[in-house]
């Protein structure tokens, strides 16, 4: 029965073969869609390892290069907006800020490993403000900071690249290009973080994170956070400004972006989920399309064959037999079209054409599989259905 299935299948091998072009690409097709779609929903699974309720953020810079004045400017805004009575602590960062649309990276090596680390300095309350807990270790003190190796602090996506198994607390690595040794810096591991991340639709990110003191170097820029009281808000966007430039020269310095990190975080998951909502959009249509179109296609195929399915009727064969054999053979030629397309992702994942994260991938394969061959049994069932109420007479004296 079943080599007299294929014997059919290849008498029209020609009409099959654009099927089978058609299920490649569109195998092709919905693969894509669910591992982008797949993407962001484990990035969004992931928590971010900080507690930001009630922190408000802005950002100062000035062109001044004075790190005596500098340094002065910060120490008095951190003392002046500790007197708030709405504020509870203050943590300055020297790069970027949770749920910031900047970010800094760099190049650190150890024994021939090299890797790009996102850079964190932040200042000493920084653990406190954030109530970020660490795996292992401890954080540096401010007097720490300053001494050579540089104390840091990893996420566990950076131990394991640079150090493997094992304990990675005071072992020391280099900050630099490896191929140029009198200008690396030298580091020493004090403490693990959790894995960090951006933002909620980032993905697990390697970073390290240094201690410094505010306005070392003339850097004269801070991302700047401000845990506030229960309540505390309101005041905050209300009165910010004016307090900042009670200490601060607007002559020099600018303010922007005052916001609080859960504003922050929702404006730019909004940004994200708009990605992700059309992704899914593009995702269902296509889907419906291409239900309808196998339907329409696999519809086309059976009129065309009402004779032949007629003659199997007359000749004992069931609506259910029928129907069973159309859908056997939709499935066959689903195998034929998704088959080299599973080849081709495998030659792009093994020689690593793309960056596929690997669980994300063979599990959009699976779920890919699963999904088109739901669909052409769904697409195949419809037309076999009414092949299969088709009485042979009626078949045969039409045609």
């Amino acid at each position: 029965m079943i080599r007299h299935i294929f014997r059919l299948m290849w008498n029209q091998k020609k009409r099959h073969s654009l099927i089978v072009f058609e299920i490649f690409i569109v195998f092709l097709v919905i693969f894509g869609t669910i591992y982008l779609l797949s993407g962001d929903i484990s990035k969004r699974l992931i928590p971010i390892p900080i507690e930001i309720t009630d922190v408000g953020t802005f950002k100062l810079y000035t062109d001044d290069t004075n790190s005596v004045n500098i340094r002065k400017t910060f120490v008095d805004l951190d003392r002046h907006l500790r007197q708030l009575p709405y504020v509870e602590n203050v943590c300055f960062n020297r790069t970027n800020i949770p749920f910031d649309d900047s970010y800094t990276t760099s190049t650190f090596n150890l024994n021939g490993k090299q890797l790009r680390l996102f850079v964190r300095e932040v200042d000493t309350n920084y653990s406190r403000l954030t109530s970020i807990k660490l795996m292992k270790g401890r954080w540096p003190t401010l007097a720490e900071s300053k001494m050579d190796p540089i104390p840091a602090l990893l996420t566990p996506e950076a131990v394991d690249t640079l150090f493997g198994e094992g304990d990675p607390i005071g072992k020391v690595f280099y900050r630099g290009d490896r191929d140029k040794p009198q200008e690396q810096k030298k580091y020493v591991v004090y403490g693990v973080t959790h894995s960090f991340k951006q933002t909620d639709y980032d993905k697990i990110e390697a970073a390290i994170f240094t201690v410094y003191e505010p306005g070392e170097g003339g850097f004269g820029y801070a991302g700047i956070m401000v845990k506030l009281k229960p309540g505390g808000k309101e005041f905050f966007y209300k009165n910010i400004e004016k307090e900042i430039f009670k200490v601060v020269d607007g002559d020099i310095w600018f303010l922007w972006s005052v916001s609080s990190l859960e504003d922050q975080r929702r404006s730019i998951n909004a940004i994200y989920s708009s990605r992700f909502l059309s992704r899914a959009i593009v995702g269902v249509i296509i889907i419906v399309n291409v239900l309808l179109g196998f339907i329409g296609v696999l519809w086309y195929n059976t009129n065309q064959r009402r004779r032949e399915l007629g003659l199997r009727k007359a000749f004992g064969a069931t609506s259910i037999s029928l129907r069973r054999q159309l859908i056997f053979e939709s499935l066959v030629i689903n195998l034929f079209g998704v088959l080299p397309a599973l080849f081709i992702l495998a030659q792009v994942y093994f020689m690593g054409l793309y960056p596929f994260e690997a669980p994300i991938f063979f599990f959009s394969i699976v779920v890919s599989i699963l999904l088109l061959s739901f669909l052409i049994v769904l697409a195949a069932w419809y037309p076999g259905k009414i092949a299969g109420s088709t009485q042979p007479a009626v078949a045969l004296h039409a045609d």
